[in-house]
């Protein structure tokens, strides 16, 4: 699999096939054989959004061609928080309406491949715009112990109202990364 460089005119400017010693596409494999990679994330928070409906068919087509090439790389998406409804108490929590039938489906995308859904979390805003019902510690993730009591349930951080909402959609088979 090439790069687009090479000195046969088919891309590229030929910056760097100098000092590798050798013509792109090879440099391109050097490369690509010591390179790691975690995940490849689909679009970062297009969900919701004009994009959102992109997002699960380009990770299922993203994961086509990388198993045809043998590269064995996690795909996900990056999501922000405004994808859930986070009520209190957090056993409500769930997907908004505007992402559900989108985080459904990448839910179970996610699920089958047994990879992460990735979440940028911004305490901040959670904490400003729900001062009175959510503590500090609770927003930042810095709680000792249980700070949110919703009848026999009680909660540490914000993560369990986000891991209601994907029970909601039948997925608690997919874990969280931030």
């Amino acid at each position: 699999m090439g790069w687009g460089g090479g000195r046969d005119g088919a891309g590229g400017d030929g910056v760097g096939e100098e000092a590798a010693g050798n013509d792109g596409d090879e440099a391109g494999e050097a490369v690509a054989a010591s390179t790691s990679f975690h995940y490849i994330i689909v679009g970062n928070e297009v969900i919701p959004g004009n994009l959102a409906s992109c997002a699960l068919s380009t990770m299922q087509n993203l994961n086509t061609a990388l198993i045809a090439t043998k590269l064995n790389i996690p795909i996900s998406t990056a999501i922000a928080t405004n994808v859930f409804d986070m009520p209190f108490p957090p056993s409500q929590g769930a997907f908004s309406e505007a992402s559900s039938a989108d985080m459904t489906g990448i839910a179970g995308f996610l699920a089958s491949k047994k990879t992460p859904l990735l979440v940028n979390v911004y305490p901040y805003f959670a904490y400003a715009n729900q001062p009175k019902d959510m503590q500090l510690n609770y927003a930042l993730f810095t709680a000792k112990g249980m700070v949110v009591v919703d009848g026999s349930l009680n909660y540490a951080n914000r993560f369990d109202a986000m891991y209601s909402a994907l029970e909601k959609a039948r997925h608690t088979d997919v874990s969280m990364v931030v």
